[in-house]
């Protein structure tokens, strides 16, 4: 065989190994970008205890005796425990996967295990809830989720640290390597890891956190046993996805991610607690997440005893029956520029070339849709009736025969929209000279010369204000702008650099800490923008690729000090800001 031939057959050998990788690493991860709906269970002792301050943290939170804790699981006997009405529940509230808490950071196992006789197999319940749970899921027909806290306040080297106790804390780790080891071997296959709770005292950096608890070593053993798992990034590495809690907080364009939050105020059972979001508030929670093409895992505490609260089922199965019409708009979502950009009638959602609007409230008997063009066809989901529909002037589609009695009140209603092609950009500039105006979407945007601007009368959402301070001529402007994306820019304006293409503004820094600081930019042509905090040139440097977009900047991992911040954007090309957020990076673990 020649050297040329050998070559060839090696390079094809290649090609087919990594096109069949390829394929594997697609079918991983395409259920969890068509799920975007799942429910988040955590279940344990606390549960009895049902505290109204600490809740699930009760043991550590109200420093209570190891001891006396433990003897909850005397009690805890699981009585109307019945997973497969957890699982049709999900199912009928229109979820794809399920997340059960197998271990909190009380160290209570859920499951059988060699490590420790604190089980609910071993004490009062004689029971392994977690292989009754999985088998439950998969009569349903839903994805298995398994969340493991790392850390369990069972060990006192979890308080003392590596430094002080490294034999308990080796002890500690290896009993968290060997439980995982478990879960992903006696229970078939394992479709979600959810990890929680890797901690280190003292230590705030999350490579060193990981070294401690072996993270890579851990993953790799996890990954070896369960091939098509995904991991969450709470091991202290950012494996599959990014688990912004109680908000949502969209990462950067192409990292997988999902918002967890509770349905009242607590993760656990709290008798206490009657603030229950409404239905509609958990609806525009989940069009928000499938907009920045992100998952919604909603979580829920069940009584002690197994059961579930009817104010809980209630809710689900509200969002659950609006999701029966319009779970086309929610489900197998993609992020888009088009998606990010706000729109005056309402959120869009995206999958391919049909487009989904959801309208809150009776908007007038015609809707404009800017950047869509050209259509094939237009109508409500759950309606099999066509609207009419023209082509305007500027790319704009108007769409009409929308009258006040629809079913506003069940809503939102979606609006679905097929284009024979992708838009070119959700925003396009129309005009030109001094006063520029632009359209984000269905949402006119007024970007101003410096000498001509008015502040607005209010945010758009209510939120932690930041002061901002424009450098123009003769005029500093002082203006709040809204902690979110800014839905409806067009009561925004863009704020541009009076001469030089520079721009600064002051931002007031509660505390020292890291932060992530969002930056809504937009120019009409491509170029690079620069920024300097505190007279400090950044090495980042942030592309307008897509001229006329509405496009945003994020920092991420930002030190700063208390104070006000001197911020300053410069760029060779005319631009404009239109929105700014600081957010802190912590959270507590």
């Amino acid at each position: 065989m020649s050297l040329i031939t050998k070559h060839c057959l090696d390079h094809n050998a290649n090609q087919q190994q990594d096109t069949h990788g390829q394929h594997h690493e697609d079918a991983r991860l395409s259920w969890f970008d068509q799920a975007r709906y799942g429910l988040f269970l955590h279940w344990g002792l606390y549960s009895i205890l049902s505290d109204p301050d600490r809740n699930e943290w009760v043991l550590f939170g109200k420093n209570l005796d190891l001891e006396e804790y433990n003897l909850l699981a005397r009690q805890f006997i699981a009585q109307r425990y019945d997973p497969k009405k957890w699982a049709k529940l999900a199912r009928r509230a229109g979820m794809n996967y399920v997340v059960l808490t197998t271990r909190h950071h009380d160290g209570f196992c859920l499951f059988d295990t060699a490590t420790t006789d604190f089980n609910s197999v071993q004490t009062a319940a004689g029971r392994d809830l977690v292989a009754e749970y999985i088998e439950a899921l998969r009569e349903e027909g839903l994805r298995v989720g398994l969340y493991y806290s790392i850390k369990s306040w069972q060990w006192q080297a979890i308080r003392s640290g590596p430094g002080n106790d490294p034999q308990g804390w080796h002890d500690m780790v290896n009993q968290t390597h060997e439980q995982i080891r478990e879960l992903m071997t006696n229970y078939g296959k394992i479709d979600l890891l959810w990890y929680d709770g890797c901690i280190v005292p003292g230590v705030q950096d999350n490579q060193i956190r990981a070294r401690h608890w072996r993270s890579k070593e851990l993953n790799a053993m996890v990954r070896s046993l369960q091939p098509d798992i995904l991991i969450n990034d709470r091991s202290g590495l950012p494996e599959d996805f990014s688990t912004p809690e109680q908000r949502v907080n969209p990462p950067a364009m192409g990292r997988r991610w999902e918002a967890c939050m509770t349905l009242n105020q607590n993760w656990g059972y709290n008798i206490h607690d009657r603030q229950f979001k409404y239905p509609a508030t958990l609806k525009q929670a989940l069009i928000r997440c499938a907009r920045y093409g992100g998952n919604m895992l909603l979580g829920i505490g069940p009584r002690a005893d197994g059961s579930i609260q009817n104010e809980f089922v209630t809710r689900l199965e509200s969002v659950g029956d609006w999701l029966v019409a319009n779970g086309q708009s929610i489900f197998n979502s993609q992020r888009t520029h088009y998606t990010e950009a706000d729109h005056v009638a309402g959120t869009v959602t995206q999958r391919g070339n049909d487009f989904y609007i959801h309208i809150k409230s009776y908007p007038g008997p015609v809707v404009r849709l800017d950047g869509l063009g050209h259509a094939t066809s237009v109508r409500f989901l759950g309606d099999i009736t066509n609207l009419k529909f023209d082509s305007v002037l500027n790319g704009a589609l108007e769409v009409s025969g929308l009258t006040e009695d629809m079913p506003w009140d069940d809503g939102p209603l979606v609006m679905h929209v097929t284009v024979p092609k992708q838009p070119d950009s959700p925003a396009r500039w129309l005009g030109g000279g001094d006063v520029l105006r632009i359209t984000a979407g269905n949402a006119p945007v007024l970007g101003f010369d410096a000498d001509h601007y008015s502040p607005p009368l209010m945010p758009v959402i209510t939120g932690e204000a930041l002061c901002l301070e424009l450098d123009v001529e003769r005029h500093p402007v002082n203006t709040t702008p809204s902690e979110g994306w800014c839905p409806g820019w067009h009561q925004w304006q863009v704020f541009t650099p009076k001469t030089k293409r520079t721009l600064s503004l002051n931002i007031d820094v509660p505390v020292l800490n890291a932060y992530e600081l969002d930056l809504g930019l937009i120019a009409h042509q491509p170029g690079k923008i620069h920024i300097k905090i505190d007279g400090q040139v950044w090495d980042q440097v942030f592309e307008i690729k897509h001229p006329g977009c509405p496009d945003t900047w994020r920092l991420s991992k930002l030190v700063m000090e208390q104070g006000a911040r001197r911020l300053s954007l410069y760029a060779d090309i005319d631009f404009g800001l239109y929105a700014l957020r600081r957010n802190a990076c912590w959270r507590e673990m």
